[in-house]
């Protein structure tokens, strides 16, 4: 996970105690927001959860290993879940408990992983998963 200090809003932690945890719904199973006939192919939790500044459009960054085995350049769809403090680059509020599209992530060219790309971060960062786009 890659993270750029100047546009997280932070409260009572340092940037050294920032996780992005893999979810093991085999194990653990589905969390309450997910509809399972929409899973996404990998869910992971970011912790504590992060505001990021409106102005700081390349704020936060993940990679997933690419598990599915997607051609290089294909593009999936990104999802967050909507929390306390959560918008879309634009503003729009995300709501609380909401499992929404949030942006996009590319394969990258030798294959091995799936990342947001470069201007096109997160913008804000509580759980999120991708699906590859139908």
């Amino acid at each position: 996970m890659d993270v750029i200090p100047s546009g997280i809003f932070l409260f009572d932690f340092d940037y050294e105690d920032l996780r992005l945890r893999r979810w093991d719904a085999a194990a653990l199973g589905w969390p309450c927001f997910i509809d399972e006939g929409k899973a996404p192919q990998e869910l992971a939790v970011f912790a504590p959860e992060i505001e990021i500044m409106a102005n700081a459009k390349d704020a936060v960054h993940v990679s997933f290993p690419n598990t599915a085995g997607l051609a290089a350049g294909t593009v999936v769809d990104l999802y967050g879940l909507g929390g306390a403090l959560t918008a879309r680059w634009n503003g729009e509020t995300v709501p609380e408990g909401s499992w929404e599209v949030v942006g996009e992530a590319e394969v990258t060219a030798d294959g091995s992983r799936i990342q947001t790309r470069t201007g096109q971060g997160l913008p804000f960062a509580t759980w999120v998963g991708w699906r590859e786009k139908p």
